[in-house]
């Protein structure tokens, strides 16, 4: 058999045409394993910006009031946070604001936690009961509310601790389940409303006569339309939901 081109396995050399088409192959299959990666990422949505100082505890002092949610309105500047800011309150994990805290509103009190936040809306994750201090009694202050008037807005339910910063992607299917845990567990909700690829905000929503809302928690990840009375807490949007419904496409 004359065939410079035929090749036994056991052999230690291919013959160079073959060895050429094999070289050239692999070298095609490689470029095209590195475009389709790059493609991929580029295509992908950056996820969301936002910090959680997981692991830094810092300690606040401030009146702990409970509406339109619970918060603490800051009667000492620390850091970048000056006196009068605005801290929403929640629990570890996928708890919102807890049971231990409640004897503290309107009353100054010292708290310790980590923070999370993106872009003006803060939230402080407590560090635990023994963290929790009141330390005046009772204060006759009221929320840093602005009322912006009735509005109808579209967008994501959101849990606001994890779209904040805790978690990342906190939006979207991806982390459909997780957020479902959170809402049932007392983390505010929040509408969050796309105003392009780039910019996006989230509004909180309370019901019209109580802190939490009346929302299934099934609904996370989903779209929805409310419609209420918006506020200002703050610097923190918040909607005070007087109707509510899953959104058509």
């Amino acid at each position: 058999m004359n065939n410079p081109e035929f090749y036994i396995g056991y052999q230690p050399k291919a013959p160079a045409g073959l060895s050429k088409r094999i070289f050239v192959t692999v070298g095609l299959v490689a470029a095209l394993c590195v475009c389709v990666g790059l493609l991929t990422a580029t295509s992908q949505q950056p996820f969301d910006k936002g910090t959680f100082e997981f692991g830094v505890v810092k300690k606040f002092e401030g009146v702990l009031l409970g509406s339109p949610l619970p918060h603490i309105q800051l009667t000492q500047s620390n850091g970048t946070y000056q006196e009068g800011s605005t801290l929403l309150l929640v629990d570890q994990g996928k708890h919102g604001f807890p049971n231990y805290a409640i004897d503290g509103f309107y009353r100054e009190v010292s708290v310790s936690g980590s923070l999370i936040y993106k872009d003006k809306t803060v939230m402080l994750e407590l560090a635990g009961e023994e963290t929790f201090q009141i330390v005046e009694e009772t204060i006759d202050l009221q929320a840093d509310l602005s009322a912006m008037g009735t509005v109808t807005l579209k967008g994501e339910l959101v849990d606001t601790k994890c779209y904040l910063g805790v978690m990342r992607p906190g939006t979207g299917k991806v982390h459909r389940a997780c957020a479902v845990n959170c809402l049932l567990g007392g983390v505010p909700p929040g509408i969050l409303v796309r105003l392009n690829e780039e910019m996006d905000t989230v509004v909180l929503l309370t019901g019209p006569d109580e802190n939490v809302p009346d929302i299934d928690p099934q609904w996370a990840g989903r779209m929805i339309e409310v419609k209420g009375e918006l506020s200002q807490l703050g610097a923190v949007p918040v909607l005070a939901i007087e109707r509510i419904a899953l959104a058509e496409y």
